[in-house]
């Protein structure tokens, strides 16, 4: 199937190297990334097809002298200059290599905290992450896209009111989305109306106590105003982390939908149901053979990839998280005749993603007994190969790529 024209104008801007075409860039990814001839050609076939598509820097990459993969990377941060800067300098060498970068503030000394190795103030969480911000703008990501960044603070921290305010002037921090990180504490104080703790980075101590409400209505008012800030529920991801042996979760990757303990990464692919629907119905059949196969192609692209950075590579490879997605589900629904805002619709989609879930569990459960569980499995958890498997990433221009050649015309326009 060849690209529309304008799939190919997106193809053109972002992903194709020089004098390549659609055929070519299939067939650069399937052939770096596939271990054999026969399981090339599959993947080929599910690209060519616009059935599965990987993450952008996989597409740009592979194949190339670049050869960074993932697109979703956590690096940690902690309350100290060096560290700080530390994540600096990873930042930059990941957005280098195409991919997007979240952190956790949390950690960091609340403003005008005392800073006793220079008898100074710390000018707090919210200015580092401007730090971050203009650092952000000096790099574009793997030549391809501006960086991507992803802020969480805790709502416990001193700051909290200057986080949630921090983005209502849209010309600040352009290249961070952010999160409230919600604890149960605090929505036991929401329900029961019950007054709330500010601690204090430094020392520990209460800093300040403020009424819940008040300030779940502030996030509420500002989410509502500009679409931020998001809420990232801490307690309820670390009582589902499979890898809480080995470090709890406090932040997600720019768009937040990957949430990865510190120096984890995980490259993403999504399934075009869109592609393998008519009016008939889904062709489930289909379906199971490319979550199957796309299972297989991000496990391979694991261990294809060239990792930024010794953290993150002793990590990603221990942990060998993946995140098969959806896109088209727009198209899938209209061609069902189903309202996309139905109950219906929903159920529809509950279906299509747990069927997804299943065959990749089916997936990584064969693989583990083929090439040995991940390596920070920990004897509890399913033994498979991988540590996490689905998500639900908004696919950008990925989608773009794959909705304009559908033979469906984009619910958008392109210029748009």
């Amino acid at each position: 199937m060849q690209p529309t024209e304008n799939a190919l104008a997106v193809l053109e801007k972002r992903y194709f190297l020089p004098g390549e075409n659609w055929d070519g860039l299939c067939k650069r990814v399937a052939k770096a990334v596939a271990k054999d001839p026969k399981t090339e050609e599959i993947y080929f076939k599910m690209m060519n097809d616009f059935h599965f598509l990987p993450n952008t820097p996989t597409i740009r990459n592979a194949g190339t002298d670049i050869n960074g993969l993932s697109a979703c990377y956590v690096i940690p941060i902690l309350d100290s200059m060096e560290s700080i800067f530390d994540a600096l300098k990873a930042m930059a060498i990941v957005q280098k290599s195409g991919g997007g970068t979240g952190f956790s503030f949390s950690r960091l000394r609340e403003k005008n905290s005392r800073v006793l190795s220079t008898n100074g103030v710390s000018s707090g969480a919210v200015s580092f992450m401007k730090v971050f911000n203009h650092a952000t703008d000096a790099i574009k990501q793997g030549g391809v896209r501006r960086g991507a960044c992803g802020g969480v603070l805790e709502v416990d921290h001193p700051e909290i009111f200057d986080f949630i305010m921090c983005k209502d002037d849209p010309k600040e921090l352009t290249n961070f989305n952010i999160s409230v990180g919600i604890t149960d504490k605090f929505m036991d104080a929401v329900e029961n109306n019950k007054p709330f703790d500010l601690i204090s980075r430094y020392d520990g101590s209460v800093v300040r106590t403020v009424d819940a409400n008040e300030l779940f209505d502030l996030i509420a008012k500002q989410a509502h105003k500009n679409g931020e800030p998001g809420i990232l529920f801490i307690d309820e991801l670390n009582r589902n982390n499979n890898l809480s042996h080995i470090a709890r979760i406090d932040a997600c990757n720019p768009c937040f939908e990957q949430d990865l303990i510190p120096w984890l990464s995980c490259n993403l692919g999504a399934i075009n149901v869109g592609s393998i629907t008519t009016k008939d119905g889904i062709n489930w059949d289909e379906l199971r053979k490319i979550a199957w196969n796309g299972t297989l192609f991000l496990n391979d692209v694991i261990d294809l990839n060239v990792y930024p950075l010794k953290e993150i590579s002793d990590v990603s490879s221990k942990a060998r998280k993946i995140g098969l997605g959806v896109m088209g589900v727009a198209d899938m629904l209209a061609i069902l005749e189903i309202p996309y805002a139905s109950q219906e619709g929903r159920n529809i989609c509950r279906q299509v993603m747990s069927f997804i879930n299943e065959t990749a569990n089916e997936c990584s459960i064969f693989l583990g007994e083929r090439d040995g569980h991940y390596e920070y499995w920990n004897g509890t958890a399913i033994k498979r190969r991988n540590s996490g498997l689905t998500t639900c990433q908004p696919c950008g221009t990925v989608g773009m790529i794959a909705d304009a050649s559908s033979g469906i015309e984009p619910y958008f326009s392109l210029a748009y």
